[in-house]
């Protein structure tokens, strides 16, 4: 199946890695206007081109690896999805709720699938993690805690400016947060709180933030997100799903489970999520199915980062529905 990529930046080199892994997956072309990104192009053999258009009037791709600064994902998802491409889109699907429904609504309109790239649902402790939830070893989850925490490290510049990412922190690492605290809970997210702030990093937008969240099925959870400029700090990157019968924690390639039912402690070794979430991609493509996640996932995703953010400035919690277009529901 040819791909093609768009975006030769810090995840999409990620995503090359990821194609050479999967025998299903030729990657047949690039397109990036950096001259950075031609260099490492030629090294890999494949072809480079300044303009995806001009690399999709070209080649016959099967579908698009969509790897680029935020502000530009949904024009290109678009733009793909419109040549009758299938999309495999990173998060967040865009700079705010509008950009994501217009993505939905374009492969809709196309009849092709739509696959948004949280890649933290296919690392190997939280793959185990949501397999026990779902056998029941804790019981019914109550409370799920996500904590991301780090100190000074080369982020693109664009990260931190409102007009290419719409916002800070949460856009870049916080949605992967509200995606995973939805998807192990098993519910989706109803309403939220949220507090942030510019506290650390010299930056215009937020570095910190914490938020609260009330799932449809009742349950509730916590979203920490602290980015400082020290170089030397406490960083975590840990979740904790407490339920009736016990609690599991995970991250950074460790699992602890203690319940009624087991008590378990396990080191996981690492594997490639990128590759993970790929071959996901081309199965349901290949076998006529929706990839999961799909662009539901992100669309509430999206919406409830823009509900914490209005939380935060307003001090009054949101309903994230409110956030979604009433075709969108």
């Amino acid at each position: 199946m040819d791909a093609v990529l768009i975006g030769l930046g810090k995840a999409g080199r990620r995503h090359v890695a990821a194609c050479q892994r999967i025998p299903e997956v030729t990657l047949a072309a690039i397109a990036d206007p950096s001259p950075v990104a031609a260099e490492a192009a030629a090294k890999l053999g494949i072809p480079c081109y300044s303009d995806y258009r001009a690399m999709l009037d070209r080649t016959k791709p099967a579908f698009a690896i969509i790897a680029v600064p935020h502000n530009v994902l949904s024009a290109i998802a678009v733009g793909c999805a419109n040549r009758g491409l299938h999309v495999l889109l990173e998060k967040p699907m865009g700079v705010s709720v509008g950009d994501a429904e217009t993505v939905i609504s374009a492969v809709r309109a196309a009849r092709v699938r739509l696959m948004v790239n949280f890649v933290h649902r296919f690392r190997a402790e939280y793959r185990q993690a949501k397999s026990f939830i779902d056998a029941g070893i804790i019981g019914s989850p109550v409370l799920v805690e996500d904590s991301m925490t780090w100190g000074r490290s080369d982020l693109p510049a664009w990260v931190w400016q409102r007009a290419t990412s719409g916002g800070g922190l949460m856009m870049y690492n916080g949605i992967h947060s509200v995606d995973r605290l939805a998807w192990l809970a098993g519910s989706s997210i109803a309403r939220v709180t949220g507090m942030m702030g510019q506290l650390c990093y010299p930056v215009a937008v937020e570095d910190n933030l914490i938020g609260t969240v009330v799932f449809e099925s009742g349950k509730l959870g916590v979203v920490v997100q602290h980015k400082s400029d020290a170089a030397v700090t406490l960083s975590r990157w840990e979740t904790t799903v407490w339920g009736t019968e016990g609690a599991i924690k995970v991250g950074g390639g460790t699992l602890q489970v203690i319940s009624n039912r087991e008590k378990v402690q396990l080191a996981v070794e690492e594997d490639d999520r990128f590759a993970g979430a790929l071959k996901e991609f081309v199965d349901a493509v290949a076998s006529g199915r929706d990839p999961n996640p799909g662009g539901e996932d992100g669309l509430r995703a999206i919406a409830a980062v823009m509900a914490m953010y209005e939380a935060a400035r307003t001090g009054k919690t949101q309903e994230v529905l409110d956030h979604i277009h009433e075709h969108s529901r």
